[in-house]
């Protein structure tokens, strides 16, 4: 354990268990030197979702109590089996998506204990909630934003207005039941979800970008202590309207014809599979015109998962 302390304020980091498990998960605590909210941030609920995991890693170590309001709950890895095993989507232990388990279960399986843990004693009792993701291992992604459209008027401008201090181009209100940030924000916690970076991979510039992201962040919340530098970014976004999810119908080995962040009319082909002898199973089409947000970049698109989410403006 790691501990920087004095009358007023500390940093202390360590592995926290999840009862009724041999889980442990990485938290920084940190108490500023001022009062302020509490704002919980977790990171890896999907375990092969590198950046955000890498950047909160960065950020914990570079935060100065000193120069924090309030205080900060940092979760850098919640999924360990998943990140330890690269595994995507799931836990390996109990082949649970943790982020379809909110709020969990203390006498469930190891994931639904998992995601218990978090609502119950990281989540619950916090003002903010940010929840970092990426395109998983196999799928690409254009940044982007989520916030809690379930939830009173109330929280969902106060979400919303986080994610506009994003520098992504798209952000979508989402009524989608499930997911951390969603079971927060019904819970009256302004919250969102920032997608950013994906393919297994853990680039640098996704990493600067996502601690630039916490950043703008921390300083909506009014956790810093000191004033921001005035961003040159364009930080413009557009509402996405609805997201279309299509879904592989069989096995199929897939083919996009389109990459992430780019626009596609009514109509125009999103890629198209074949079967493993290579006879055409499938063409993919947009059925609006849109932006896409993430696609499948395996050749392996398993039945029932998702080979483009389309963000309709």
């Amino acid at each position: 354990m790691i501990k920087i302390k004095n009358e007023r304020f500390f940093k202390s980091q360590k592995c926290v268990p999840i009862p009724g498990t041999d889980i442990e998960i990485p938290i920084t605590e940190i108490q500023g030197a001022e009062p302020g909210p509490r704002t919980v941030i977790t990171a890896g609920i999907h375990g092969g979702e590198y950046p955000g995991i890498a950047a909160l890693t960065s950020l914990a170590g570079k935060l100065n109590p000193s120069f924090i309001k309030g205080s900060l709950t940092l979760v850098h890895m919640a999924n360990p089996q998943s990140f330890w095993g690269r595994v995507p989507e799931v836990n390996p232990e109990d082949n649970k998506n943790l982020n379809r388990e909110f709020p969990g279960e203390a006498q469930g399986t190891i994931t639904e204990k998992t995601a218990w843990f978090l609502c119950r004693r990281v989540i619950g009792e916090a003002d903010y909630y940010i929840d970092l993701h990426s395109g998983d291992i196999h799928e690409e992604l254009c940044p982007h934003v989520y916030y809690g459209g379930l939830s009173c008027s109330d929280i969902r401008g106060k979400s919303r207005k986080l994610a506009e201090t994003l520098n992504v181009p798209y952000r979508f209100c989402s009524r989608a039941e499930g997911g951390a940030y969603q079971w927060a924000a019904m819970k009256g916690i302004p919250s969102v979800l920032v997608e950013r970076g994906g393919q297994g991979l853990c680039r640098k510039e996704d990493i600067c970008q996502y601690e630039q992201d916490l950043e703008r962040l921390l300083g909506a919340a009014g956790h810093l202590a000191y004033e921001q530098a005035e961003e040159v970014a364009d930080r413009r976004q557009e509402e996405i309207k609805s997201i279309r999810y299509l879904c592989s119908r069989s096995n199929e080995c897939w083919y996009p014809a389109a990459a992430a962040g780019q626009y596609i009319p009514q109509g125009g082909i999103l890629g198209r599979s074949e079967d493993i002898f290579g006879k055409t199973v499938h063409i993919y089409r947009a059925e609006e015109p849109g932006i896409i947000l993430y696609r499948n970049t395996s050749l392996a698109l398993p039945e029932g998962k998702i080979a483009v989410a389309l963000g309709v403006l």
